[in-house]
């Protein structure tokens, strides 16, 4: 089972196609990051780790080099926002075994609340980060 496969839904045969378009609909995951270690793909986390560091190397803020590079981690953690909301249901049904849809659709009612604390907050810093840039210059 490839874990980015848009399509790949664990024990098809057993769901129905209401169930089914379910799992496609984009949900507020916190544990989007955990689906990725899960699946044994660590190269998000280098990538960002390797961003990091590079734009440490970068040197002055206002080279056109570190403006590229921002713009790119940018880039990088949107996509990696976009593709955890869009794909973090299903994922978190392929990782765990249910004993039912509706117990699966219990925790996803559950946990929700949670994914949009920390999406909020993830908006928070990224604005409150923008903001402070604007106030230093």
């Amino acid at each position: 089972m490839k874990w980015f496969d848009k399509e790949e839904v664990k024990d098809k045969e057993r769901l129905s196609d209401s169930e089914i378009e379910y799992l496609r609909k984009p949900s507020f995951s916190i544990f989007g990051p955990l689906n990725i270690i899960a699946r044994n793909h660590w190269d998000f986390f280098l990538t960002a780790m390797g961003l990091s560091i590079l734009s440490e190397f970068v040197g002055d803020e206002g080279t056109m080099a570190s403006f590229a590079l921002a713009w790119i981690v940018l880039g990088f953690y949107a996509w990696l926002l976009y593709f955890e909301i869009m794909n973090s249901r299903r994922l978190a049904w392929n990782r765990n075994k249910w004993g039912s849809f509706k117990d699966f659709q219990d925790s996803e009612n559950r946990w929700t609340p949670w994914g949009y604390l920390m999406f909020a907050i993830i908006i928070l810093t990224f604005a409150g980060s923008f903001i402070q840039g604007f106030l230093e210059v």
